[in-house]
């Protein structure tokens, strides 16, 4: 005897390429001659890729907008299998009977991850009221505060995958996405079907919608061969074969876009301190260049005026006399907080020298 129908679960890995192509394996019907049967929308694998992408992206976009620390998601969804022993496949294999299993086994995923979470979320409660040391309870208040709603079974049902295959070994296949839409901008982060306390629950609600629906008791079951030992994997083992080449060359792709984005962001860097550097250089450059410009206005303008009181005092005019001497004192002191060229201050002082002897004389002092 068994313990239960085989249900396997596992995270869909490689983010969105990952789910795109295990959906496009469930749908592929050259890989299920046998046939597919289909749910409508549920059976929508565009639509649900599109629906759990952009979840996922907008979920991942408000955490950032709110300073939410935390990884990227890696997994975007959770994948089951139920499957049902090929000695039932004459007893099975009525699409009618089929659906309804599905829709049992349904109701029941929904309403063990409920379980799960009131559990989760009352056992945080109380380790909450028992807490007394402020870093835990400040912890356990963030924690309790990702269990403020569990989604509706409406919700629930409209978000997830669902087909069945029904060759020899039929089985159910049903996709969990990683985050669900509540509407208003709030998510539901899914932290529960990859838990081995519900994976272990959800093979006995199996067990129990099998009987339900197809009146098949998994007890009464004795495998003929070992082959549905290694048939619990093949489903993701052919998805892996068929696609890991793929997938090693996307992650080397992505590698080496990684290393060109950081080699973009050195040159960048190098540029921006280069552009720096050139900009600092121009504006000493323009600075020198205007201080050489006042250097030679000033020093003509000294002479102008120097050149002014020489006339002056040979025609003996006294009228305007003080004023051209205090010009040319004022240019000389420019020239020479100016300029470190000794042949431009030497000459400087040389006329400071000769006013200071033309005021004494001309002026009295």
């Amino acid at each position: 005897m068994i313990k239960s129908f085989v249900v396997k679960m596992k995270p869909v890995k490689f983010e969105d390429k990952g789910l795109k192509n295990l959906l496009s394996y469930l749908v592929d019907k050259k890989r299920h001659k046998s046939g597919i049967i289909n749910f409508k929308e549920l059976s929508d694998a565009e639509k649900f890729f599109n629906k759990t992408f952009v979840n996922i992206q907008h979920y991942e976009a408000k955490k950032k907008f709110n300073g939410l620390a935390g990884r990227n998601i890696k997994s975007y969804a959770d994948s089951y299998i139920f499957t049902i022993p090929p000695e039932f496949f004459d007893k099975a294999n009525d699409p009618e009977k089929l659906k309804k299993l599905t829709l049992n086994i349904i109701k029941k995923f929904h309403n063990q991850m409920k379980k799960i979470y009131e559990y989760e979320k009352e056992k945080l409660k109380n380790k909450l009221e028992n807490a007394t040391d402020e870093k835990e309870i400040t912890k356990l208040k963030k924690e309790l505060e990702k269990y403020k709603n569990f989604i509706g079974f409406d919700t629930f049902v409209k978000n997830i995958f669902v087909n069945i295959h029904t060759n020899k070994h039929i089985h159910l296949n049903i996709i969990i996405p990683r985050i669900y839409s509540m509407g208003n901008g709030q998510y539901f982060s899914n932290r529960i079907t990859n838990r081995k306390n519900f994976i272990s629950k959800i093979k006995q609600q199996w067990n129990l919608a099998v009987l339900e629906e197809l009146n098949i008791n998994y007890e009464d079951y004795k495998p003929k061969t070992k082959f549905h030992r290694g048939y619990k994997n093949q489903y993701f083992k052919d998805l892996i074969n068929k696609n890991n080449k793929t997938l090693e060359k996307i992650e080397e792709k992505e590698k080496e876009i990684k290393e060109l984005k950081e080699i973009i962001e050195l040159k960048r860097s190098e540029i921006k301190k280069y552009t720096s550097e050139v900009l600092k250089e121009t504006k000493e450059l323009k600075e020198e260049n205007n201080r050489r410009e006042e250097i030679i206005k000033a020093f003509q303008l000294m002479i102008r005026y120097y050149k002014s009181i020489a006339n002056k005092i040979q025609k003996k005019e006294m009228k305007g006399l003080l004023k051209d001497y205090n010009k040319v004192k004022e240019k000389i002191k420019i020239i020479k907080e100016l300029t470190t060229n000794q042949n431009l201050i030497g000459i400087a002082e040389e006329v400071e020298n000769n006013i200071n002897t033309w005021q004494s004389q001309s002026l009295g002092y």
